[in-house]
């Protein structure tokens, strides 16, 4: 047993987290999948409910550096959004997987969510002190329009998430692919809609 090991323990949880959600998912679908007997998973987790909190951690330990990093850059508001932008976009696209875990995590309460995140706000100052929301603050994002960081960064994120929620809608409705390329041009549509948004105050 090793670090390999407990790396394709977390692999495999995580793609049948995804796939059936938190209760559907066995531990021995898991040792199955990561061809290991269950006293292994135990070895490594105390039981499931500890491994699906990790794996849940570690989508977002993906992340979150990334936005610290920017968030210490001295860059402007909109360049600032826009990136931020770039980053969850990527985060949620890049692995469909990502999303369907998180979205599921979500429907069923968000209790390993919360978790996560607390454990993400013990290890970043950044998040201890306000996180995204603050750092708008504090670069003027009400004064260009009106809105308090936190209600301007959760209309972002909406505007983001909403993309892969209306997946089904907009392929069979509107017969369109929802597909990298599809997704490139709403992320610029996104980012003209919240230039716009802040142009109108300032």
């Amino acid at each position: 047993m090793g670090a390999k090991t407990k790396e394709r323990i977390l692999l495999q949880a995580r793609r049948l987290f995804s796939k059936n959600g938190f209760y559907a998912t066995k531990v021995e679908d898991i040792s199955r999948a990561a061809k290991v007997n269950k006293a292994t998973i135990y070895y490594y987790f105390d039981d499931k409910r500890s491994l699906y909190e990790e794996v849940i951690y570690r989508e977002l330990s993906v992340v979150a550096p990334k936005v610290v990093q920017l968030a210490s850059a001295d860059t402007s508001l909109e360049s600032f959004v826009n990136s931020l932008i770039d980053v969850y976009f990527d985060f949620l696209f890049s692995d469909v997987s990502t999303f369907k875990l998180l979205l599921r995590e979500i429907c069923d309460g968000g209790v390993y969510l919360k978790r996560a995140l607390l454990r993400l706000k013990e290890e970043y100052a950044f998040f201890k002190m306000g996180g995204v929301a603050r750092r708008l603050e504090e670069m003027g994002v009400r004064k260009r329009c009106g809105l308090e960081g936190l209600d301007f960064w959760i209309g972002v994120m909406g505007l983001v998430t909403i993309h892969f929620l209306s997946e089904p809608f907009v392929e069979v409705i509107y017969g369109r692919k929802v597909d990298k390329s599809y997704l490139n041009e709403k992320k610029e549509i996104v980012k003209e809609i919240v230039g716009k948004i802040l142009r109108c105050g300032g």
